[in-house]
């Protein structure tokens, strides 16, 4: 016969192995066996049916049914397994890969054809930062959103589904998240101004560029979105809370945000000493900083000088924000800056009464 068929085909090579062998492929690949006899178990599927009957007797029985049903979730797919959970009336199934390759060799596609209405501005771009830039937080698209959503992939999941909820989020898993990334500032000179130190919290790429946050002092959050074509602007979110920081942090958020609000200032993203970005931002509409916040930052001035003064005196009870940085005499200078005992913790509670959480956007070109 040859090598080949007729049609040019190779001959299949053909191997007979016995009983022993058999089993043992069993034992090494069980999910295999069992995707391949799904057809020959319905009548254990039938019997799985008992979960439907009261249980009697300890949670041991309804471990087991638990685990059973499990065991049939997963043999329905080759490439993937499926977790799922009760809590209330709420069933949740969650796919699992079996293999490192699972998405490339049984893909998953979800897509839907729901429309955003003039009311949903908001959450249009929103969804539009997530999908072109890879922005971080969660987006929960509604049913009127939504439409229909159709679904390709495993058994269980497979179909055309109507009234859902979406909820996704750009998945940041770059080996960078962790990593310092740097903040400089130069000014029309090409002399750096600015400098400061973060970390890197999220990294991810969208279909139009990707998406950068970095965390300062644990009270500041930058959130970069850079695209790809370089005539196109950039957007940056920025979220600060102020709620019992410490006074040389302060001053550092304060000196960002300052930096951030000029306009004339080249601001350059390194991380590890590589330059990843280079931008400049436009100011947000919200940009200005309100009175109660200008005086707190003026008093963490103060109290992060405290450390170069030797005399103790009383500090005051209470601060006047309009008051807060106006040039007094004596032991009230000093009792300002400096305080022990019982009082030390008295700029935490002027902080936390002018304390707040706020986020602006600005574009980046």
């Amino acid at each position: 016969m040859g090598d080949e068929i007729s049609d040019g085909t190779p001959v299949p090579k053909i191997g007979i192995i016995d009983r022993v062998d058999l089993d043992q492929m069993i034992m090494d690949f069980p999910d295999v066996y069992r995707y391949l006899a799904r057809e020959e178990m319905r009548t254990e599927v039938e019997l799985y049916r008992l979960e439907t009957e009261t249980l009697m007797g300890s949670t041991t029985t309804l471990t087991d049914r638990i685990e059973g049903l499990g065991e049939l979730a997963d043999s329905t797919d080759l490439y993937w397994a499926t977790d799922f959970a009760r809590v209330g009336d709420v069933v949740t199934q969650t796919l699992r890969p079996k293999d490192p390759r699972a998405q490339e060799k049984n893909p998953i596609l979800v897509s839907f054809g729901g429309v955003f209405g003039p009311e949903h501005a908001a959450l249009r771009e929103q969804f539009e930062r997530s999908t072109r830039f890879g922005a971080s937080g969660e987006v929960v698209l509604p049913a009127e959103v939504v439409g229909t959503v159709t679904i390709t992939g495993p058994e269980l999941v497979a179909g055309v589904y109507t009234g859902m909820e979406v909820r996704f989020e750009a998945l940041s898993s770059s080996a960078c998240i962790g990593t310092a990334a740097e903040l400089r500032f130069y000014d029309e000179h090409g002399t750096q101004v600015i400098a400061h130190e973060g970390r890197i919290s999220h990294l991810t790429k969208g279909s139009d560029g990707f998406a950068t946050r970095i965390d300062f002092f644990d009270h500041l959050q930058i959130e970069l979105l850079s695209p790809e074509d370089l005539s196109q602007p950039g957007h940056a979110e920025i979220k600060y809370n102020l709620r019992r920081i410490r006074p040389a942090d302060a001053l550092g958020v304060e000196e960002i945000l300052t930096a951030i609000n000029q306009t004339d200032l080249l601001c350059r993203v390194f991380i590890e000493d590589k330059q990843l970005a280079s931008l400049a931002f436009a100011p947000g509409a919200d940009s200005t900083v309100d009175r109660d916040l200008d005086a707190m930052f003026r008093l963490a001035y103060d109290l992060s000088c405290s450390g170069t003064l030797s005399n103790l005196f009383q500090h005051p009870r209470s601060v006047d924000a309009a008051r807060a940085h106006q040039p007094t005499s004596g032991p009230t200078t000093a009792g300002r800056l400096r305080c022990r005992g019982p009082g030390s913790a008295c700029w935490h509670s002027y902080f936390d009464r002018f304390g707040q959480s706020s986020s602006t956007s600005n574009s980046c070109r």
